[in-house]
């Protein structure tokens, strides 16, 4: 009979400093957007449907940027292993340029057909008037939605696990979920969005 190899102690340490980090990051997205929809409850109908709208096509650059980014933690991480920088670095630019390039398109297709692309969803007038509003300010957020992505991807390729544990925790509960706060605190439904 064929012997399993095990994985030492040294090795299960290591998967689980990156795989651990790497989950609490996906998470911590769908904790935000619970908080969202909580928040969005409070005005009513429309706006739910609206934003349960806008969030489920901001999915679409997000899903994609996330599988870029998801796709070049081996390359990276290969690389890194062996101590090949320059090549580690092209995956890297490679990855945060076709990210950054689909999140703008996404970005434009979305301000410029947001009213069409609402309605696609749902027939109601003033939720598509609600929702193509809501799109295009949430437009803005991709590109950096994606460097966040790529940063926090690029520490776990490297073995820095710790840092992108960090980073996930800073972006969506020591930022993101305050700052969805104050501003619903001061703008209302608009600062939400």
């Amino acid at each position: 009979p064929r012997r399993i190899e095990s994985i030492s102690k040294k090795e299960r340490v290591s998967l689980y400093s990156v795989g651990i980090p790497a989950a609490f990051a996906v998470f911590l997205f769908d904790l935000v957007t619970i908080f969202t929809n909580r928040m969005a409850v409070f005005y009513g109908d429309i706006p739910l449907a609206a934003m349960g709208i806008i969030l489920k096509l901001e999915r679409i650059p997000i899903n994609v940027g996330l599988g870029v980014c998801l796709g070049m933690v081996p390359l990276i991480a290969y690389n890194y292993g062996s101590g090949n920088k320059k090549r580690m670095k092209e995956f890297a630019s490679l990855a945060r340029t076709v990210i950054l390039v689909f999140s703008c398109i996404c970005a434009v297709f979305f301000w410029l057909s947001a009213p069409r692309i609402v309605g696609w969803f749902i027939a109601d007038k003033e939720t598509i008037s609600q929702g193509a509003v809501f799109l295009r300010g949430r437009c803005f957020a991709l590109p950096f939605m994606m460097i966040g992505y790529h940063v926090v991807n690029y520490m776990n390729a490297v073995n820095k696990g710790q840092i992108s544990f960090l980073l996930a925790l800073i972006r969506h509960i020591i930022l993101i979920i305050p700052i969805m706060i104050l501003m619903n605190a001061i703008w209302g439904l608009n600062g939400l969005v």
